[in-house]
């Protein structure tokens, strides 16, 4: 949980269906201050801080009064046998709290008296009222009010989370009363005219670990789940990914990968189209293609990118006879024609390159500003551009590439020409260190991404950030380390992920969601890790903070962001039951 002093507070930890909303107590009619002039007021308020002091202090020296009488009489009821003295000292000790019962109620009652009196001459201040937990003082058109924390409701004396917003099972209805069982959660948002569509694969395991995904709406907040569908027909279905494509006038895809086998599986792709036209209320369903393979031998997630006018990116291990590389391709989703049937929806290769020459494995990727993108890995070793007989550790590798658009001589862009450049520029973080395992890479800034990774010998957790910088339009882009790797958290985590810009454009911060353990080996809470940066992409000194946010061992994490600090989060634990929920972030006032 934050620590003392934290500038940091979670303002809401719900089920999906709507974030906390502050409540202000309403229905109070505002108090119309009495008709007297300035010298008045100020005798007045004068005269009631001398009732208030009176109150206050007499009402500490009575309880300390009763108090030291209270245990006194105890002292003596301890000491006596006698039944006639037993009893007399048992009244004395009634009498005596009775009396203290009704002191406080009397200095209270002066103390509310004040209070009211101070609220008509308008002269009410915080230091007044005595606000409940999870409640501050406001000034408002009415006075000094308690109000409840964002994030809470209540009427500032009492103010609590509503107990319906914790995190919801993501599925229901499991065989014998079971909870349904999951794997490998993926969360992916494609915005709507003024919604959010939320989509979520996953690996079935109540179901032979076929292929599901599930489709929700936002509208105000609120969270809509269209029914489970299968995805993976007959296959099983291996660290799934998906993203949601749009093109003007056309009706909103899905785009989903996976591998048929834990290991050494085929990958695949399939597409689909969401709503039906002719259907009323079918605004969710899926119109589904075929499964297309597009490369064997896959032994980790392949990773998706979602491009403007309905296009991808993948990002995948590679292979050409014995060698190994990393690559990507660039696809389009054909449009689908309803009620024909040719109506599925289909995806066509654009290009395909390398993104690396040699082999790589746990692949992670972002979109950035203009068409670029970076594509974290684990990479093979590499010559010292310094001392070729020196190999270095690639095992924390970045590489930047970026889609070229078309545009036409009458200066009209044509997405079906573009261009794919990859390998534009590369980094080694870490290039001293084996054994890096989970990896995350979102951006947090204009052209700069946070990259996190779990070191596995070591432990650590840590965290890097990269600029790509541009030096003129005769120069390419190239990657830049603005802050080197740091060590934000120590003990093994299942996961790790990297939250994309998870507060505000304006207000620059990176979070990171790991999962160490303690020093006696045991899963420790869920954290975020929240940074803030400077606008140079440098991690600000001493603003670094860890926040728990689930007391769950779990075994996989997906996060997007809904904007403004709003984050929609799906988690397996460790039973492999899946959750969903959302959460808030704002800074303390």
């Amino acid at each position: 949980m934050p620590h003392a002093g934290s500038m940091w507070c979670w303002l809401a930890v719900v089920s999906g269906t709507t974030l906390l909303q502050t409540k202000v107590k309403e229905g109070a009619a505002p108090i119309a201050s009495l008709p007297v002039s300035g010298d008045d007021v100020k005798y007045l308020d004068g005269v009631l801080s001398k009732f208030q002091n009176f109150a206050q202090a007499n009402g500490v020296l009575t309880k300390k009064r009763h108090d030291a009488q209270q245990e006194k009489l105890r002292g003596l009821l301890a000491g006596v046998h006698e039944q006639d003295a037993q009893l007399a000292l048992q009244q004395a000790v009634m009498s005596n709290g009775e009396a203290e019962v009704e002191a406080s109620a009397i200095f209270g009652e002066m103390s509310r008296f004040i209070g009211s009196m101070r609220s008509i001459l308008g002269r009410q201040g915080c230091g007044d009222l005595q606000c409940g937990a999870n409640a501050v003082c406001s000034r408002t058109t009415r006075g000094a009010e308690c109000v409840c924390s964002e994030g809470y409701e209540g009427d500032g004396k009492s103010c609590t989370a509503p107990a319906a917003f914790a995190p919801t099972h993501l599925l229901h209805g499991g065989p014998h009363g079971r909870q349904p069982q999951a794997a490998e959660v993926r969360l992916a948002e494609l915005k709507t005219d003024g919604n959010s569509m939320i989509m979520c694969v996953f690996r079935d395991l109540s179901k032979k670990n076929r292929g599901m995904v599930k489709v929700g709406k936002t509208f105000n907040l609120e969270l809509t789940w269209a029914p489970l569908e299968k995805f993976s027909g007959g296959t099983e279905a291996w660290n799934p990914d998906i993203v949601g494509v749009r093109e003007p006038g056309k009706p909103n895809r899905v785009v989903i990968t996976w591998r048929d086998q834990d290991v050494g599986g085929t990958g695949w792709i399939r597409v689909a189209s969401v709503g039906h036209p002719t259907i009323r209320g079918a605004d969710l369903a899926l119109t589904w293609g075929k499964p297309q393979a597009f490369e064997k031998k896959q032994q980790k997630r392949a990773v998706l990118l979602a491009l403007p006018y309905s296009r991808f990116l993948i990002f995948y291990e590679g292979h050409d006879g014995g060698a190994s590389f990393g690559g990507v391709m660039m696809a389009r989703v054909d449009q689908a024609v309803y009620g024909t049937s040719h109506g599925e929806p289909s995806w066509a290769k654009m290009k395909q390159f390398r993104f690396c020459e040699t082999a790589v494995s746990r692949i992670s990727a972002a979109l950035l500003d203009n068409g670029g993108f970076v594509v974290a890995y684990r990479g093979a070793p590499v010559p010292d551009p310094n001392d070729a007989a020196v190999q270095l550790q690639a095992e924390a590798s970045l590489s930047y590439g970026r889609v070229v658009e078309e545009i036409t001589s009458d200066g009209r862009l044509n997405p079906a020409n573009a261009e794919l450049a990859v390998g534009i520029d590369s980094v080694q973080l870490d290039n001293a260190t084996a054994g890096i395992w989970s990896r995350d890479v979102a951006p947090v800034a204009p052209n700069t991404v946070a990259y996190a990774y779990h070191v596995g010998e070591s432990q650590e957790t840590k965290l890097a950030l990269v600029r790509v910088v541009s030096d003129g339009a005769d120069s390419p882009p190239r990657l830049v380390v603005s802050n080197q790797p740091e060590v934000i958290g120590t003990g093994f985590t299942p996961y790790v992920s990297v939250v994309p810009l998870p507060y505000t454009s304006d207000d620059l911060h990176s979070m990171v969601l790991f999962q160490p353990s303690g020093a006696d080996g045991k899963t420790g809470e869920a954290k975020a890790n929240i940074c803030s940066l400077s606008d140079d992409g440098q991690i600000e000194r001493g603003t670094c903070e860890d926040f728990g946010w689930s007391d769950r061992e779990l075994k996989s994490v997906s996060v997007t962001s809904l904007g403004a600090g709003r984050e929609l989060f799906a988690f397996t634990d460790s039973e492999n039951v899946p959750y969903y929920q959302a959460l808030a972030l704002a800074k303390k006032p």
